[in-house]
Formats: C-alpha cells, structure tokens, sequence
C-alpha cells in the first residue's frame, strides 16, 4: 500500500529566479517546458503566480494561479449576495499543475493545490465567494 505524503511535510515556495528547475520533469512535457521557460516570465509580468512545492528539500511540484471570473449568473440563487451589483466575482484559476515523476504516486497535485489554496485564503479575500449567510466560502469551479 502506497502512503501519501503527509500536507504537513510539504514547502509551498514562490518561484524566483534563484530556484534550479532543470531536474523536475513530470508525465507531461509540456508542463515542464511552462516551469522552466514561461513560468517566471509569466510571473513577473503579472500574468500569473507559481508556487513550487518541496518535500524534504526536493521539488515535487508546481502550480500555477491566474486571476479569472465566475458569472454571477453560474452560481446558484441561494448563494449569491444580494447587495453584490456586479456581473460577474473575482476568482483564482489553477492553471497549470504537475507533480514530479518519482512522486506521482504519493502526490496528488489537485489536492495540494487545492490543500494549499484553502490554508492562503485568509490573505486572498478577493477570492472567495459571500454565501448568504453573510460568511464566506470557498467556491470551486
């Protein structure tokens, strides 16, 4: 039986231009090629924002954030705010998400992504949606 690794013993690291990439390759080489070539221009251009995700000092992945919208119209009645007058709410997208070869077994790359995105909510408000119950909640699209 494989054991996942723990959410705890992972690192969520911004990516900057000091961090090696030339070792991570994942099942999809395309993916590869947006970490090493695209990523960090796409970042300091403000298009988008990777993290990279370390175990044990290793990279074992990445995702990648851009900002998006839901129509407000895509969400159901119920949770929709009342005094909101605008066509559509601010959200986060994950865009690219890959997990390294040697791990993909013990890694999900949705579920650290998604792991990761619920503990940084507190410091993203614009990305959660108010339910009507005046509290906020995560909306996954």
């Amino acid at each position: 039986m494989i054991t996942p690794i723990p959410f705890e013993n992972l690192q969520f690291v911004l990516l900057s231009a000091d961090h090696d990439l030339s070792g991570f390759h994942s099942s999809e080489p395309e993916l590869d090629e947006f970490l090493k070539e695209d990523a960090l221009v796409n970042q300091n251009n403000l298009i988008s924002v990777t993290r990279l995700v370390f175990w044990n000092g290793n990279l074992v992945g990445y995702f990648t954030l851009v900002n998006d919208s839901i129509e407000v119209r895509a969400v159901e009645e119920c949770d929709r705010e009342e005094s909101y007058h605008f066509r559509k709410y601010p959200a986060l997208k994950i865009a690219r998400l890959a997990t390294h070869n040697s791990c993909e077994r013990f890694l999900s790359g949705a579920e650290y992504a998604a792991e990761d995105l619920l503990h940084l909510h507190h410091a993203l408000p614009l990305c959660r949606l108010p339910n009507h119950h005046g509290r906020f909640k995560a909306q996954c699209c």
